[in-house]
């Protein structure tokens, strides 16, 4: 079923994908934990960037849990997987930051500084996170 609480964990995954500077990626990495609405959210993010036709897009599902698919983000191995907002604020940012969309982006922006630059480059007018 389709409702606010998708939309939001959806919209967590974007805040990773453009947390990580893809948007002018030539190639783009989805990755997923190993459950089912992890594997279904990966494909569709990958989905939708092949559609978009701006990056070759590869899939990597069933990672493992948060923090193996975190340490491949952090890496550079994957550069997007869908994780759920409350992962992000309670176990990713240790409670420090607010549970709503805008107080993640913001604690997201500071956290971004441990990702590794891939080179993508990363419009400076982007929204981090959209609300569906």
């Amino acid at each position: 079923m389709r409702g606010p609480r998708t939309a939001a964990r959806f919209g967590a995954g974007l805040v990773l994908w453009v947390l990580c500077g893809v948007a002018a990626a030539a190639n783009l990495t989805v990755g997923s934990k190993r459950f089912t609405e992890s594997y279904i959210l990966g494909e569709i993010i990958a989905n939708t960037a092949r559609k978009a036709g701006e990056a070759q897009v590869s899939f990597k599902p069933g990672l493992g849990n948060t923090a193996v698919v975190f340490a491949a983000l952090k890496s550079g191995a994957i550069d997007v997987y869908p994780e759920y907002s409350g992962t992000i604020a309670f176990e990713l940012l240790r409670g420090r930051s607010g549970t709503s969309m805008e107080e993640l982006n913001r604690a997201l922006a500071v956290t971004r500084r441990i990702l590794p630059d891939r080179g993508h480059g990363q419009k400076k007018d982007h929204k981090q996170a959209e609300h569906h």
